[in-house]
């Protein structure tokens, strides 16, 4: 039997996941998919690429229930936590920049990067006069961080 705080933290959880997932609906998603290598991937508008993960099986629900339609035509399922993660990972950061201050020209060190989401915004906000640099222990997440550098051109 689930104590009160353990059903608070996983309703805050559950409130958390199904909020992020809403907000995949205002990505302007131009297209999605697999690549050659069984990696999913989802290309904004603006010309970005983001490789990722499958998605667990709760992504998968979401998905079929609180994705549009509309968003459904760019976004294909096996994509789905990659869109996750972009809301999550890549667009939260300008919310939590007023806690990270980073600025044009600075340098900044990623420690346990992932995917590279947040490498990708920050090297967007230092520029080409700074620099970021992003260190991935886990093997499996540091080859996505190549790609996503790579085929950014980061």
């Amino acid at each position: 039997m689930l104590d009160l705080r353990t059903l608070k933290r996983y309703s805050i959880t559950i409130y958390r996941r199904v909020y992020y997932h809403l907000k995949i609906n205002n990505l302007r998603i131009s297209n999605s998919g697999i690549t050659d290598k069984g990696i999913p991937f989802v290309r904004l508008k603006n010309g970005l690429i983001f490789h990722g993960y499958l998605p667990d099986r709760f992504q998968v629900l979401l998905y079929k229930f609180g994705v549009r339609r509309k968003t459904k035509k760019v976004l294909a399922k096996e994509c789905i936590r990659v869109a996750y993660d972009i809301v999550f990972r890549y667009d939260s950061i300008e919310v939590r920049k007023k806690h990270l201050d980073i600025r044009k020209d600075d340098v900044v060190l990623e420690l346990g990067a992932f995917t590279g989401y947040y490498a990708m915004k920050a090297s967007q906000i230092v520029g080409n006069s700074g620099k970021v640099i992003a260190i991935e222990a886990i093997k499996e997440n540091f080859e996505i961080l190549k790609l996503n550098i790579e085929k950014n051109n980061l």
